[in-house]
Parts: C-alpha cells; structure tokens; sequence
C-alpha cells in the first residue's frame, strides 16, 4: 500500500530547523513592543463602576496622544 498522499506536501518541502543551511527567520517579538488595555479598568461610558468598550473607544484620541 503506498503511504504517499495525493496533495500532501513531501517530506522535503518543510524546512529542518536543526539543517544549518536553514537561513534564521527575524525574531521580530524580540525586539517589540506589545501592549494590553484592561477594558474593565479603562474607562467607564455609563458610570456603572466598570470600564466598557464605549469607554475604551471614547479615549482612543488619548492612546494616540501617547502614541500607541
């Protein structure tokens, strides 16, 4: 029985990552930056004590100000 399978890629097309002719991809997550908003601790629209998207929208011209 033949194990190969029509449109399945051969064991050449995906590139051993321990072959030293392997050229190394830029870790470009090494050097970013990366940022996270706590939407419940943002900025409230309706006064309920939470922060909400609305909130979060509505000081989108702040996070640009600092330049995020």
């Amino acid at each position: 029985m033949n194990e190969a399978r029509a449109g399945a890629p051969s064991a050449g097309a995906v590139p051993d990552p321990f072959d030293e002719e392997t050229p190394n991809t830029p870790h470009w997550f090494k050097t970013a930056v990366f940022y996270e908003v706590s939407v419940r601790g943002f900025a409230d629209s309706n006064n309920d004590g939470y922060g909400d998207l609305r909130g979060l929208i509505s000081r989108l011209d702040h996070l640009q100000w600092l330049g995020i």
